[in-house]
């Protein structure tokens, strides 16, 4: 098979799991939207990769509508690179560090898809679960938690917040 190949079988894997629950396939990222925030998860390839093999990760984000980019006026669309609340799928697991998955095989692709689901369904979809609305995002910047961005970007969205 090829890096292609692999990628639709991990990407067919974890629609399995997240259409049901609402998410919505758009290339590598799915996407859940809410009325006030947008989850994203996206499948990440590292540049490791090649034609026969793919090496690869799963990045998770929260999108705040509300502080959606407008440029040449048009919103921005959401992405898990520029969301307001990110974070690495291995930083959830046990291990609590970076984690990637070679896939060379069939046999790989089809482990490491259950890997993924399984760790979207124990670990990122829980921990997402926990960030439904502004004001839950808001109440983490707040306290000290800034997953995925610096203090001085947190200080630059809550002020935009706050001047509302």
């Amino acid at each position: 098979m090829s890096n292609l190949e692999f990628t639709k079988m991990l990407l067919s894997e974890m629609r399995g799991l997240l259409k049901p629950l609402g998410y919505l396939k758009k290339g590598l990222i799915f996407e859940k939207d809410y009325s006030q925030i947008i989850h994203l998860i996206g499948l990440q390839k590292s540049r490791d990769s090649t034609a026969l093999a793919i090496k690869v990760t799963v990045n998770l984000g929260v999108w705040l509508k509300s502080l959606t980019p407008i440029r040449a006026g048009r919103p921005d669309r959401p992405s898990v690179w520029d969301a307001h609340w990110r974070y690495r799928i291995g930083h959830l697991l046990p291990e609590k560090c970076d984690k990637w998955w070679w896939v060379t095989n069939d046999a790989e692709a089809q482990m490491t898809a259950k890997e993924i689901c399984s760790a979207l369904n124990k670990f990122a979809l829980p921990k997402l679960g926990e960030i439904q609305t502004e004001d839950d995002l808001v109440s983490l910047w707040r306290n000290g938690i800034c997953t995925g961005l610096t203090d001085l970007g947190i200080m630059k969205y809550l002020s935009t917040i706050d001047s509302r």
